[in-house]
């Protein structure tokens, strides 16, 4: 059960990480945009 709730808390911190990312890559591209346009 401890290995099982280790591996989910990991995922979340790792999918946190992972919408940050996104967050910011996709705020990167808007900008990209605004500049070609």
């Amino acid at each position: 059960m401890t290995k099982t709730k280790q591996a989910i808390h990991i995922d979340n911190i790792y999918w946190e990480r992972v919408q940050l990312y996104i967050e910011g890559h996709s705020e990167g591209v808007d900008l990209t945009s605004d500049n070609l346009f």
